[in-house]
């Protein structure tokens, strides 16, 4: 099962969002865990995540989150598919960085 941990400045509206993109996965089938934390937990706590998903509003920490992160994935999420809270969207993404 593949662990993925989406980022955010505070965590709430992307915690929303996490759950509802965990539901769909866990409806069709696909392994995997979705989460969300802040950057700042990030930053204070180690996470086994394989993925870390920056919402676009962090998107400028994806250097710092990769140095922190070396051998993990790190991404910003599409602006588009957060603002829409498109679901099937960030599926896919997650789907693709794990099939690269």
């Amino acid at each position: 099962m593949h662990n993925v941990v989406m980022l955010c400045a505070a965590g709430t509206s992307t915690h929303l969002f996490a759950e509802k993109i965990q539901k769909e996965i866990d409806a069709e089938g696909y392994g995997a865990h979705v989460s969300a934390w802040s950057v700042s937990q990030a930053k204070e706590n180690h996470t086994s995540a394989e993925l870390l998903l920056l919402t676009p509003q962090v998107g400028f920490e994806q250097e710092l989150v990769q140095a922190l992160y070396p051998d993990t994935k790190v991404e910003v999420i599409d602006f588009d598919a957060f603002a829409r809270m498109d679901a099937d969207a960030v599926i896919e993404q997650i789907k693709q960085s794990f099939s690269a």
